[in-house]
């Protein structure tokens, strides 16, 4: 009976979405970042500065989404002096430049799939470049959630990475191109 419950409520939210609709989304939101090097793994969070999905007859037919790269933190490591070197370092030119880079952009081109199962083509913005990038999400009801991954050296992120300096140079100091966005966003207003 429960499982009947959710699947009218759901079937009801969606539904409301057929005449065209915005959610829209503010700086509540964050998403979490993970990045990979040769001894582990750091991991943190960025807030959302603001975004929104903008859906016809119960599809996706654009988007955009603003990262306040000021916001970047650092959540795995402990030490509070080595926490902050790492996300100051985050912050300079080796990474994001966020003085001179402060926001980060995804602007949706096309979305396909089912809103449990979505591929979302974009473009990406990162220090002023921009490449495409892909995302695979879940639109359920005001919730938007699932993963970006970009290889940060199209951006212009070179710092220690294997394709740019050679691993053995590096050693045990390389870092993985790769960068991982997981994110579960709640939509805060539903504009018809």
């Amino acid at each position: 009976m429960q499982n009947i419950i959710i699947h009218i409520i759901a079937t009801i939210a969606i539904s409301s979405y057929a005449n065209g609709t915005t959610l829209s989304f503010n700086s509540d939101n964050q998403v979490q970042w993970i990045g990979k090097k040769l001894t582990g793994s750091h991991s943190g969070t960025i807030k959302l500065k603001q975004g929104t999905i903008d859906i016809q007859n119960k599809k996706i037919v654009g988007g955009k989404f603003i990262i306040d790269m000021s916001t970047i933190s650092c959540v795995d490591i402990q030490n509070a002096e080595y926490n902050q070197k790492l996300v100051n370092h985050l912050k300079d030119k080796d990474f994001f430049n966020v003085q001179e880079f402060p926001e980060s952009t995804f602007i949706f081109k096309k979305a396909t799939g089912k809103n449990d199962q979505l591929q979302i083509s974009g473009v990406l913005e990162i220090k002023g470049k921009t490449y495409p990038a892909n995302i695979d999400a879940k639109l359920e009801n005001q919730k938007f959630s699932g993963k970006l991954i970009f290889d940060r050296t199209k951006w212009g992120i070179e710092y220690h990475s294997g394709s740019i300096i050679d691993p053995k140079t590096l050693g045990n100091k390389l870092i993985y191109d790769d960068v991982q966005l997981n994110f579960e966003l709640i939509a805060t207003r539903i504009i018809n």
